[in-house]
């Protein structure tokens, strides 16, 4: 009997081990879901977001040299690039310490991380030597980690369902067309180096940008 005793002893405790383990699991990814729907919610559609934004992508590189990094630009233009750039360097940040849903962030940002950092990466590099070696490496391992994603997988996985094309629907043939992006992304050439990594640029559809030397 005491055999016996023991044994749905040690069946209840290890059942009830993973139940916590399970509640736990559970409470964790809710939390996390949480947390990336607010950080998304709460910064991501602001006017100011939306305007830093616009001014990196489309008015940075025409306006300002990056010889000087990011410290060197006028506190206006700082201001800018600051919020755009921390925004992805916290996301960079919480994928790496498992604080955040990576699926829903990599459905949702992929190609507009690409972008920010292909916008980004002269004046971060810039900065970088002059004495700051790992300025915003959480940034570029989110950048890294979306140039290596397939995105469409992702969503695919997800359920999501879309409409077939029109030629399809109407039962019309027309040939296909090859599918020109129109976010610029990042093409491979992700590497460890040292205790950073570093992001070779390949853009796909766009020109070729030059490489971050390693530092």
């Amino acid at each position: 009997m005491n055999v016996i005793a023991l044994a749905v002893s040690i069946a209840a405790f290890a059942v009830s081990s993973i139940f916590a383990i399970k509640q736990l699991r559970s409470a964790r990814i809710a939390n996390n879901t949480a947390v990336t729907i607010e950080l998304l919610a709460r910064e991501w559609r602001t006017e100011e977001f939306l305007e830093s934004e616009d001014f990196v992508l489309n008015k940075l590189a025409k306006e300002y040299s990056p010889d000087q990094g990011i410290s060197g630009l006028p506190f206006e233009v700082r201001k800018h690039v600051t919020r755009f750039a921390q925004f992805y360097s916290s996301l960079g940040m919480m994928w790496v310490f498992d604080a955040i849903d990576k699926s829903l962030i990599m459905s949702t940002v992929s190609h507009r991380v690409q972008a920010a950092w292909v916008a980004l990466e002269p004046y971060i590099i810039a900065e970088r030597r002059i004495g700051k070696p790992v300025y915003l490496s959480f940034f570029e391992h989110l950048a890294c980690v979306a140039s290596e994603a397939d995105t469409l997988q992702l969503q695919r996985s997800l359920g999501l369902r879309n409409f077939r094309p029109a030629s399809e629907r109407s039962g019309q043939t027309v040939p296909a067309e090859k599918e020109i992006p129109t976010t610029p992304r990042l093409h491979h050439g992700c590497r460890r180096d040292g205790s950073r990594l570093d992001v070779s640029v390949v853009l796909v559809g766009t020109q070729t940008v030059s490489t971050a030397d390693p530092g």
